[in-house]
């Protein structure tokens, strides 16, 4: 399990890296968040393999190692850079910690917000409808099929703020949480906060990647790598944490102290919201090659 969520946190901020690599900068933002979103599908694929391989969990892991491969040597060939002219200035080598704290703050009261449903919500659900596994792997399909719409946290952003896109998505995510320790075994409700959620917390991972973009341009996927950290670490304490209040108590109360740390998780964006990183110039590419991109400006937006 160690190794199989590293895998997963690893590959957030590659995908950072490679987007920037090979779109341009104004493009980038957007397709950050894009690309981010495809962990939802993912969800949906595990979904169909859990209901087809009921009873046979070690088929099912290894289907989905066999496409992790697969979609690694895909994105492997997908990097298109190597034929791109490097870059000559020297990355900048100002200490960065400082400007990632507020981020830092936020993600890891996201993180231990999101912990309720990811950690606890299949067993509330199971629990609220005894011998009913497909009714919580049905909400998990249903969550993973609306995190797609997550992409549009790139879109959030630049219409509107960071600050609104962040404030938006992780009161989203907190209300969700609510809703389901509310009514765990309402097929409705259960339903539409998994579809909230799944939309919601992609968004947050997405807006992350922004927002390290922009305070750190210059170390982008290190950046999102610290956040993504600062995700994973709230997510673990706000699990033992509501561990411990769901075995003393009912998950109305459990879900609905994961919903105000959620809505804690605005405070720290109260601040100036970074501007988007103006383009760098870069030097022209070889004949026929892709056109250069700075390979250091804002990342588009994981899990």
């Amino acid at each position: 399990m160690v190794l199989a969520g590293a895998g997963g946190g690893f590959a957030t901020p590659g995908l950072v890296a490679l987007v920037e690599r090979n779109l341009a900068p104004a493009r980038q933002e957007r397709a950050q968040t894009f690309v981010n979103a495809g962990t939802g599908a993912g969800i949906v694929v595990a979904g169909v393999l859990m209901l087809l391989t009921v009873g046979q969990w070690r088929l099912g892991w290894a289907a989905i190692a066999g496409l992790v491969a697969l979609a690694t040597v895909a994105t492997l060939r997908a990097d298109r850079s190597a034929h791109r002219a490097r870059r000559t200035d020297p990355p900048a080598r100002t200490p960065y910690a400082a400007r990632l704290l507020r981020p830092v703050a936020a993600a890891a009261l996201a993180g231990a917000s999101s912990a309720a449903i990811w950690t606890f919500g299949r067993t509330v659900m199971v629990d609220s409808r005894a011998g009913e596994e497909t009714y919580s792997v049905v909400a998990w399909m249903v969550l993973g099929a609306f995190g797609v719409l997550g992409a549009a946290a790139g879109r959030i952003v630049q219409t509107w703020t960071l600050r609104t896109a962040w404030n938006l998505t992780t009161v989203a995510v907190a209300a969700a949480t609510v809703v389901l320790g509310a009514a765990p075994g309402a097929p409705a409700a259960a339903y539409v906060s998994a579809a909230v959620f799944g939309a919601g917390y992609t968004a947050v991972c997405g807006v992350l990647i922004v927002w390290a973009a922009r305070l750190v341009p210059d170390r982008a996927a290190e950046g999102t790598a610290v956040l993504f950290i600062a995700l994973a670490v709230g997510q673990a304490i706000g699990s033992v944490v509501l561990g411990v209040l769901l075995s003393s108590t009912t998950p109305v109360l459990a879900f609905t102290v994961a919903g105000v740390l959620g809505v804690l998780a605005v405070l720290p964006a109260v601040g100036r919201a970074p501007e988007a990183p103006r383009p760098r110039t870069t030097t022209a590419p070889p004949s026929g090659a892709p056109a250069a991109t700075s390979g250091a400006v804002g990342r588009p937006g994981v899990s």
